[in-house]
């Protein structure tokens, strides 16, 4: 069964100053059950919406199955992880129609190809 694993919406960045100095704590509450997508904006609350620099990528997919166990959202910061949807093939590169994604959802309800 496809669906939306997790969904992460982080206020603050992680990484900041030298790579080596690793990342800050994450902040409560980044792991979120509901997200908000605006076109061409990102996630709304998220660190990177309405950020110039991030509108083309703004909202970030990983399959769970690509993880290895025990790896979820905070560790790869990424804002959307799902199980039994693959995230290459004939959607990657393509523009998607994200509208709002809920834990645990049925995907396909969530996501549209433009």
């Amino acid at each position: 069964m496809s669906r939306i694993v997790q969904l992460l919406a982080s206020p603050v960045p992680r990484y900041v100053g030298r790579p080596a100095d690793g990342p800050a704590p994450a902040p409560s509450g980044e792991l979120v059950e509901e997200v908000r997508i605006r076109a061409g904006l990102g996630i709304v609350g998220d660190r990177y919406f309405a950020k110039q620099a991030h509108r083309d990528a703004s909202v970030t997919v990983i399959a769970q199955e690509s993880l290895p166990p025990g790896v979820d959202l905070v560790q790869v910061r990424r804002n959307v992880l799902t199980a039994g949807i693959a995230v290459f093939g004939s959607a990657w590169g393509e523009e998607a129609e994200l509208v709002a994604f809920r834990v645990g959802e049925d995907s396909p309800r969530d996501i549209a190809l433009a």
